[in-house]
């Protein structure tokens, strides 16, 4: 990494209100956990995001590189799928 801004990672959890009351402050929490234990956190840019416009199926969950986007994201799913893209991008 050249600067302070550069990432290989980026994740974007919806934490507006209907993804927080579904639970998206723990899926958040669990990728955090994830990218700790993975040793790539300094590597992450993993950020709450503004409403998607999928309410009705939040939490809402994007990742990059990989192009994954979840809806109804538990904290397990999301853990699995980061640690996909992790690997991925290896």
């Amino acid at each position: 990494m050249s600067t302070n801004d550069s990432f290989d990672h980026l994740v974007v959890v919806c934490t507006d209100d209907d993804c927080r009351d579904r639970g998206a402050k723990d899926v958040r929490k669990e990728i955090l956990r994830a990218a700790k234990k993975l040793d790539v956190i300094k590597r992450c840019r993993i950020l709450d995001g503004r409403c998607f416009g999928n309410c009705d199926k939040g939490p809402f969950v994007v990742m990059s590189p990989g192009g994954v986007w979840m809806d109804e994201a538990t904290p397990k799913q999301a853990r699995k799928a980061f640690e996909k893209v992790v690997a991925d991008a290896s």
